[in-house]
């Protein structure tokens, strides 16, 4: 399928370079039928009448003088000369360039609302790809999503592609797009620990980058991501990295600006309280030295301390941490306290740290 589409878009660029160069010699509907005089003999030149030259009209009818010397004529030519040259009526002509044709027909949706970009990605093929963006005629067009609201971004980034996901941010693609979960492209690539497409996603987009993708159309201005944007289960992608364990993509986003104090729309807890709930001392360092508030609370009224040691969940090396870091710990440390009832149990389960029922959704959903 792809070879096909390849070799379109091949046929593309010998068409557009032909058409420069018919326009430049001619016409190429010119008519061969020309007489050249060959066959016929010799042309003979007649000098053409006079616009100026009256128009008899002798039909054998008995009709006036006056009335046999009219002549039709306005201030360039007679109009009823029947010796001039048939001057034909304008014709109305829908001029459909080869572009309009083609990008027509590669962003149109399949029975999936997949474009033919969103399958070269799936299937791996970034030329393809590549063409494909600059034949686009509008930025707009990148963000076409998929039965699965998945937008090529998406796919980009869950195939683990960051050329292409560059290439598309670079081409004014929007940055934080949501597919079925809430999940925006920067939540994929934390839930991947891919750094590579973080930086493809967060990086300023510079003049050359542009110049160098050749569009067809003028970038709009650049859209930077937004880093607390929630997915459905309210987490950022910092939260999203820290369940994740991705200590690669959390220090990268501490590094581009994310708030470490974000809150998650569930349970109000703070990256640093996932840290101490999934016991991840050096998460939680990570977490305090990127500016994280060491007495926020989640909407329980509970610090990472206090939330983790409820959940039963924390660890002694976790503890030290966040206690050296002055974490506040003022949870009784009764027997009756440290114990979950059954309702802490459902609200533990629903808590979305299980990576394997949560976060690793399929990577690719769209059907190529």
């Amino acid at each position: 399928m792809f070879v096909t589409i390849w070799k379109c878009l091949e046929k593309y660029d010998r068409l557009y370079v032909s058409k420069q160069k018919f326009d430049d010699k001619g016409s190429l509907y010119e008519s061969s039928n020309t007489d050249s005089g060959f066959l016929s003999g010799e042309i003979t030149e007649e000098s053409p009448d006079s616009v100026a030259d009256p128009m008899i009209v002798t039909s054998g009818v008995c009709l006036t003088e006056d009335f046999s010397k009219i002549s039709i004529s306005d201030e360039k030519q007679s109009l009823n000369n029947l010796d001039a040259p048939k001057q034909k009526p304008p014709v109305a002509r829908s001029k459909q360039t080869v572009d309009e044709v083609l990008w027509k027909i590669y962003f149109e949706q399949d029975e999936d609302g997949d474009t033919y970009l969103h399958m070269a990605i799936a299937d791996g093929f970034p030329e393809v790809a590549l063409a494909l963006i600059r034949i686009a005629p509008h930025p707009r067009l990148l963000d076409t999503p998929n039965d699965f609201a998945q937008t090529p971004l998406h796919l980009a980034v869950e195939t683990g592609q960051w050329r292409i996901a560059r290439w598309l941010r670079v081409a004014g693609a929007r940055p934080c797009p949501r597919d079925k979960h809430g999940d925006s492209p920067l939540h994929l690539a934390a839930r991947m620990d891919d750094a590579a497409s973080i930086r493809a996603l967060t990086e300023a987009v510079t003049k050359e980058e542009r110049e160098m993708l050749a569009l067809g159309y003028d970038i709009p201005a650049y859209q930077p991501c937004c880093y607390d944007q929630w997915n459905y289960l309210g987490q950022t992608c910092l939260h999203v990295a820290v369940a994740q364990e991705s200590l690669t993509s959390a220090r990268l986003l501490l590094e581009r600006g994310c708030n470490p104090n974000a809150r998650d729309g569930f349970s109000g807890m703070s990256p640093l309280h996932y840290a101490a709930h999934l016991q991840k001392p050096i998460m939680a360092e990570l977490l305090l030295k990127g500016g994280a508030n060491r007495e926020a609370e989640s909407y329980a009224g509970l610090s990472a301390l206090e939330e983790a040691a409820r959940a039963g969940q924390l660890s002694q090396e976790v503890k030290r941490v966040l206690l050296a870091a002055g974490v506040p710990l003022e949870i009784a440390q009764s027997d009756d306290d440290e114990e979950m009832d059954e309702d802490d149990d459902d609200v533990a389960d629903q808590l979305a740290f299980d990576s394997n029922k949560v976060f690793n959704a399929p990577l690719v959903n769209a059907s190529a």
